[in-house]
């Protein structure tokens, strides 16, 4: 289209300005070598790194879904041009969400170091300091059920559990996983909530359920417990680091009361002279 660049709005045009930079390009490239093994010499043609990154600007932007994004982008003119696909094919919304996948946090970190330093070198900022602002997401949470609200709790507990014991120093496996079970008998009351003709059996799940989660709790109490023991059996060198945070102090505080025997630290006990033997 030969007067297509009159449609661009400005700020758009700044972003494709500042995506010129070859540095911003070869984060991304370098990324998606790494998925596969000589990958930029063999395979066929993958989506091209100023692609990728031109596409998620997009969806970062407005919000989209990759879904939106892909029905957009093959819509809009405008975008097609922007995201340098043209008349070419835009790459789906499953092939996108694999590529986002890849990069990971740390080349998102670096490709935002990358943007800052273009910024910097064309004076619009200098880079010393940012300010970031976050936004709260409504989202869609499952329907709070009895049952469903016992197996977050026994996900929670069995996912803390095992560093706890890692901690300890115990041998792998001591701690006994039961949300395999838990989750199949939550499938099972899901099933059988549905018709009333299943409600003895519903009864009899339920029950399975709640004696599950109280050998989790067992388990929990008995870790508290024995994490409680090696705070009050710390090595004296480890004491003050114990004692460094505010909130640390007064749990390490709480732990040694509960350790110490009764009486410790006052008066001696006094020693009553013992009855004499029956005889």
């Amino acid at each position: 289209m030969p007067d297509g660049h009159k449609l661009w709005p400005d700020w758009l045009r700044k972003i494709d300005a500042l995506l010129e930079d070859d540095a911003v390009i070869e984060v991304v490239a370098q990324a998606l070598e790494k998925r596969w093994p000589q990958s930029r010499r063999r395979g066929r043609l993958g989506t091209p790194a100023e692609v990728v990154i031109r596409l998620l600007i997009l969806k970062h932007l407005f919000d989209w879904s990759y879904d939106d994004l892909e029905r957009e982008v093959r819509a809009n003119l405008v975008y097609r041009m922007f995201t340098r696909s043209d008349a070419g094919e835009v790459p789906d919304a499953k092939t996108i969400l694999k590529i986002a996948r890849a990069l990971g946090p740390e080349v998102i970190e670096q490709l935002h170091r990358q943007v800052v330093e273009v910024a910097k070198r064309a004076g619009v900022t200098h880079g010393r300091r940012f300010r970031i602002d976050t936004t709260v997401v409504e989202t869609n949470v499952h329907y709070p059920t009895d049952s469903t609200l016992l197996l977050d709790g026994v996900r929670v507990l069995t996912r803390t559990m095992p560093r706890a014991s890692t901690a300890l120093g115990d041998q792998p496996g001591r701690i006994r996983n039961r949300l395999r079970s838990v989750t199949r008998r939550v499938l099972i009351i899901g099933y059988e909530a549905r018709s009333p003709k299943t409600r003895d059996a519903l009864v009899k799940s339920y029950r399975t359920l709640m004696a599950t989660t109280r050998a989790v709790l067992r388990d929990t109490a008995t870790m508290v417990r024995r994490l409680g023991q090696r705070v009050c059996t710390a090595s004296p060198h480890v004491q003050p680091m114990l004692a460094a945070c505010p909130a640390s102090a007064a749990r390490h505080a709480a732990a040694r009361s509960t350790c110490r025997r009764p009486n410790a630290g006052a008066h001696p006990r006094r020693r009553y002279p013992r009855p004499p033997a029956k005889s």
